[in-house]
């Protein structure tokens, strides 16, 4: 397979596998966030939302809005990690590094950085 064929293979299953599949199964509405712990079906089946995803999701669909097409849905998914983020500003700043957010309480659940 040559690099053409390739890169429209890959191109291919993120524009219409990946992507679309975290954003109709990943995206809490109601607190913001992404889910970090779905099953092949899409079900979430571990409620905490890792700061790692959040910050992932947010760079990938920024990229990708950005830089390959400026699809409001990617957008607005990057966005709905903000008023997480926002109600648990200690995660991110401070001296303590969060590991992983509970999903309904929004309690940080905080490891050290030593």
């Amino acid at each position: 397979m040559n690099l053409e064929r390739l890169a429209d293979l890959y191109r291919e299953e993120l524009l219409e596998g990946v992507i679309p599949f975290w954003l109709r199964h990943s995206l809490d509405g109601e607190f913001g966030g992404h889910f970090t712990c779905l099953t092949r079906q899409g079900d979430v089946y571990d409620s905490r939302k890792y700061v790692w995803m959040q910050g992932r999701a947010v760079w990938m669909l920024s990229k990708l809005y950005c830089e390959f097409d400026p699809r409001a849905e990617w957008i607005d998914a990057a966005r709905l990690v903000i008023p997480l983020c926002a109600a648990k500003r200690r995660c991110f700043f401070g001296r303590s590094a969060s590991l992983f957010m509970s999903l309904r309480t929004l309690s940080a659940m905080r490891g050290t950085t030593r």
